[in-house]
């Protein structure tokens, strides 16, 4: 039987476990494995806390806080996401990724603001960096600015050309808004960019949300609904259900009854995980 990327995956993280037990790398690899192939997040927590023991009191501490701040974040546990990327930060506050995560947890929330400030804050550190114009790029598009948003997108792109580097999780949402800002030929033309990528990903934990976010985009809801439904099958991961709730290429579909009730059933399962790995954490600290 020929196994696809995920079990190689698997098999590769779990030989170099047995090469050498101490090797923290891997089963971090395996968490996210877990969590995002498997469907699995108290195994995915457990190798998390695996990590967390053999890097205690080494200097990567603040690398795994964030690890366990994305955790939270994806659980919705935004109160302990948000404790621990701040201890990250006051650790070590010179890290972009973990301000790419707080700015995201913020939006998530609804404190729209609070992202922006936090974004104008560390671009002062990291001028003309894609950090900051994504960042901001994104939390205008969530605020339906769309002008702004476009000023932002075209910054990643004009830096991406020059980097030659090409960022595909960022196509749906530059094609959204050249969609809203009268620009309807380049936008299909990167939608269809964005569509052609997931349909050749055949058996990819996200692929049904993605093709959906581009049905959604377009106005074709009855097939986005489709999609997320074949995606919910698979498990949703990566907080996407709160990101289709308030992120505005899900909008055609807010209205929906259908829509409204599988994202009641995605939210209490996310629930009964919270109460799961509350119940496997050792004591109230959430760093032991």
């Amino acid at each position: 039987k020929t196994m696809n990327k995920a079990d190689l995956a698997f098999n590769d993280q779990e030989k170099a476990i047995s090469l050498n037990p101490n090797f923290a790398e891997s089963y971090l690899e395996l968490a996210w494995l877990y969590y995002l192939q498997r469907k699995d997040p108290m195994k995915a927590f457990s190798y998390l806390k695996i990590v967390q023991r053999l890097e205690k009191g080494k200097s990567r501490q603040p690398f795994i806080m964030r690890e366990f701040g994305l955790f939270y974040l994806q659980i919705g546990d935004y109160e302990k996401s948000e404790i621990l990327y701040r201890q990250a930060l006051e650790i070590e506050p010179g890290i972009q990724k973990t301000y790419g995560s707080m700015w995201w947890l913020l939006c998530v929330q609804g404190r729209f603001e609070e992202s922006l400030t936090l974004l104008d804050s560390v671009c002062i550190n990291f001028q003309n960096s894609n950090f900051c114009y994504n960042g901001k790029a994104d939390v205008y598009t969530w605020l339906k600015q769309f002008d702004k948003a476009l000023d932002y997108w075209e910054k990643v792109i004009q830096l991406e050309k020059e980097q030659e580097v090409i960022n595909m999780a960022n196509k749906i949402n530059i094609g959204y808004i050249y969609w809203h800002t009268g620009r309807k030929k380049e936008a299909m033309e990167i939608l269809n960019q964005h569509r052609e990528h997931w349909e050749a990903r055949e058996g990819w934990h996200s692929r049904a949300y993605h093709l959906a976010s581009y049905y959604a985009v377009i106005g074709e809801g009855e097939k986005a609904m489709e999609l997320l439904k074949e995606y919910e099958k698979s498990g949703f991961n990566g907080g996407k259900e709160t990101f289709i709730i308030h992120f505005p290429i899900f909008e055609i579909l807010w209205d929906n009854e259908e829509f409204q009730e599988l994202i009641k059933r995605v939210e209490a399962e996310k629930a009964k995980i919270r109460i799961k790995i509350s119940q496997m954490e050792n004591n109230n600290s959430l760093l032991n």
